[in-house]
């Protein structure tokens, strides 16, 4: 399936999920998603699976396009709370706003917050703060970035305490770049968590406000961000 449809097809509301999962076992994290056809073409497989791991495997790098925030914090919220559930380490790296909202969802479902700050198993960063570890001149750091980054997941990971310890990341550094009109950056931000995230055992979830991408310029750019993740999400 040639990547423009991709984004017709998530325009309208629609899931994509890679053959990068195809082959596991999933189970809630994601919440409810919006009807899909399953089919596979050229392998990319349009699925309905729960996500939700009953073994250990390599990492998850998904994308959801929102259209405003109430769908996308559920999302969120089904994520982190199956991670905390699972024993995993949470990073989450979002606005503010979102962060505040983020945390009342969870703790309003009985998730004690709180608490998994105090053990280090919740961080909550703010994204200019991690965006000033990552770039130089306004440019992401490869360097910077594979050093700053990788402590973030390793300390994460000595606070986990599943039998297969895992970080989950909920990201919005990409997202908040492509709206300064840098989308090149966010390309090489997303490129570069690839290449890390590859090492250890993390799944990743970011978020893009679609309104962004309506325009018809838009579309490279939003056909590279897709082909950086193995699911892509609409509302």
């Amino acid at each position: 399936m040639k990547v423009s449809l991709i984004r017709l097809t998530v325009m309208s509301g629609e899931r994509f999920v890679s053959a990068l999962l195809a082959s596991h076992d999933f189970t809630g994290v994601l919440g409810s998603q919006a009807p899909v056809r399953p089919r596979i073409e050229e392998g990319i497989e349009i699925s309905r699976r729960p996500f939700m791991r009953d073994k250990p495997f390599g990492r998850s790098h998904e994308v959801e396009f929102y259209g405003d925030d109430a769908p996308f914090l559920i999302r969120y919220t089904g994520f982190i709370r199956t991670a905390l559930a699972n024993g995993d380490a949470v990073i989450v790296v979002m606005t503010a706003s979102h962060r505040n909202s983020l945390r009342r969802k969870l703790e309003s479902e009985g998730c004690d917050v709180s608490d998994a700050m105090e053990r280090g198993s919740y961080v909550a960063l703010e994204p200019s703060d991690v965006l000033s570890t990552f770039l130089t001149n306004g440019e992401p750091d490869a360097e910077r970035f594979v050093k700053a980054a990788s402590d973030f997941l390793s300390t994460a990971l000595n606070a986990a305490t599943g039998k297969h310890p895992r970080v989950a990341v909920c990201g919005e550094c990409a997202a908040l770049l492509h709206a300064e009109g840098k989308a090149e950056a966010a390309f090489e931000m997303e490129r570069l968590w690839n290449e890390l995230a590859s090492t250890y055992n993390v799944d990743s979830l970011c978020g893009y406000p679609i309104e962004r991408f309506r325009g018809k310029e838009q579309g490279p750019v939003f056909q590279r961000i897709c082909a950086e993740h193995s699911a892509v999400y609409s509302q």
